[in-house]
């Protein structure tokens, strides 16, 4: 009966489910990531890089950054990362997701008999270093926390690897980044296993010398399907205060996502101490979504 009783809640409530258990590891972090498409393999300068891609962690500057999503169909989400390198050895990275919902539980007749509240905690460890000259690689290993209900739940362990290349083409910088996410064994429910969702990601980042323009551009699998993304950014730069950038992203072949678009500002506090913030806003396909992040780098 209890069996009957959560099967009947999650056919009832699937889109609400899609995203709690292996599709948490689907959501990008970041707000900055989201407003560009939801892409980063290419993308250092943000304290949630390394969650796209743990090679970025030995160009990243040391900072620590927190952002709320407010997913569709209610999932709240807090995601949390920080970062920190130390010179000839390479840069550490720790981030902590959390995500939950509540919905009504149903017995065999479609009868409301309470709530039930899957939450998932996911906690990614990285590690990159310089190879050579302008090539550096990393690793991380992730596990996810996810509790269905009280009876309910896995922990799932999976690896993360990736590789970002600096290079110059007619004086323009590009960054060229890979990585291979959530690789690792199926987890065991009570009644079936799940394998968490892989991706398979390249993209590289065109930096322009106007206006602090990226041109970032991402495609692969994600979790067996072709993805492609791509983001716009642009700003100004206010010597000795800070900056204020705007950014595009257009996700050509997502279930989910469709645009976004976002803003940051960052003000200069003392020498390389910043403090940023975060807006972004994501057009779904079922309902529209914000991010709001704020980061301190150091």
């Amino acid at each position: 009966m209890k069996t009957l009783t959560i099967i009947l809640s999650l056919l009832i409530t699937y889109p609400i489910y899609a995203d709690i258990g292996m599709g948490a590891l689907n959501i990008p972090a970041g707000a900055k990531q989201s407003a560009l498409g939801g892409q980063g393999v290419s993308i250092y300068d943000d304290s949630f890089s390394f969650l796209h891609n743990p090679a970025t962690l030995p160009l990243m500057q040391n900072s620590a950054g927190l952002n709320y999503k407010t997913w569709y169909a209610d999932i709240n989400i807090m995601q949390t990362a920080v970062n920190y390198k130390i010179e000839s050895i390479g840069g550490f990275g720790l981030g902590f997701i959390h995500s939950g919902v509540t919905f009504d539980e149903y017995d065999e007749t479609g009868k409301t008999i309470g709530e039930l509240s899957p939450s998932d905690t996911i906690l990614n460890i990285g590690y990159g270093r310089g190879l050579i000259e302008n090539l550096s690689i990393g690793g991380g290993v992730v596990l996810l926390f996810n509790t269905l209900d009280d009876t309910q739940g896995a922990t799932i362990f999976a690896l993360n690897a990736g590789a970002l290349y600096k290079l110059k083409i007619s004086d323009f910088p590009i960054d060229a980044g890979m990585s291979i996410r959530n690789l690792g064994p199926a987890a065991k429910y009570e009644d079936y296993k799940a394998s968490a969702p892989m991706h398979i990601l390249a993209g590289v980042n065109v930096n322009l010398p106007w206006y602090n323009m990226i041109v970032p551009m991402e495609m692969g699998l994600k979790a067996e399907k072709f993805s492609f993304a791509f983001g716009l950014g642009a700003g100004y730069k206010i010597a000795g205060m800070g900056e204020l950038n705007g950014y595009f992203g257009l996700p050509a072949t997502d279930d989910v996502r469709q645009i976004a678009v976002g803003l940051e500002a960052g003000y200069i506090i003392s020498g390389a101490n910043q403090i940023k913030a975060n807006f972004t806003y994501e057009l779904l396909k079922t309902e529209n979504v914000l991010n709001i992040g704020v980061s301190f780098s150091y």
